[in-house]
């Protein structure tokens, strides 16, 4: 990786840092000005209880895409949608 890859990696992260997600499971790389997304995106936990991740992702993506040294963006993230409250009251049953 160049400096100037591990420079903007560093700057991206602390970009993403800003916002109300987990990025602990999220891997950021790039390369040749190619960012790649990886891994899994959470709210916060406590923080917000109403955060939109679909919503939060395209702003991520919006304001990565939008810096001039940046010729790409992959996105290979999964995340989890529902909050606990939507989980509890679900009629679906589901397997632990």
């Amino acid at each position: 990786m160049s400096l100037v890859d591990s420079a903007l990696t560093r700057s991206i992260m602390r970009d993403i840092s800003k916002h109300p997600v987990d990025i602990s499971k999220l891997d950021v790389h790039v390369s040749s000005g190619v960012v790649y997304l990886r891994g899994t995106l959470e709210a916060v936990r406590g923080y917000h209880v109403d955060v939109d991740l679909d919503e939060m992702l395209g702003t991520l993506v919006k304001c990565i895409r939008q810096r001039p040294d940046v010729r790409d963006v992959v996105v290979e993230i999964t995340h989890k949608t529902a909050n606990i409250s939507a989980r509890i009251t679900s009629n679906k049953p589901r397997r632990f």
